[in-house]
């Protein structure tokens, strides 16, 4: 591994250790610390680095998938952003650092915008 992967690898381990401690990432709307624990949920997440319009959603759709707890995944590409359908573990603090260290390993800017409850037909 050269120095560059050497690097981002560092950084990538930083990155995972900031968040799951709570702290905020760069650019998040809101801090992690904020994220509640759900039983079911969707998460927005900003994607803005994501310019290939064939390749970049389903890598986006694939790396998220890889989080515990995952159900399904809109990307939208000209909106730069995914929508997770997810059920606990991934709607948590956690979770959500999981989702965004996932789309940072594939060289992808993520943060965190909104967690919302899933509403139900009654």
């Amino acid at each position: 591994m050269g120095a560059r992967g050497r690097f981002l690898s560092v950084l990538s381990g930083t990155f995972a250790a900031a968040t799951l401690s709570g702290l905020a990432c760069s650019g998040c709307a809101t801090p992690l610390s904020n994220i509640p624990d759900r039983d079911e949920c969707q998460v927005a997440l900003a994607v803005p680095n994501m310019v290939c319009q064939d390749g970049c959603p389903l890598r986006v759709k694939s790396a998220l998938a890889n989080v515990s707890g995952v159900r399904g995944v809109d990307v939208d590409f000209s909106g730069r952003n995914a929508l997770v359908d997810a059920a606990f573990p991934a709607c948590s603090k956690s979770g959500v650092a999981q989702m965004i260290g996932q789309l940072h390993s594939k060289g992808y800017d993520a943060s965190f915008v909104r967690m919302s409850g899933v509403p139900r037909l009654q």
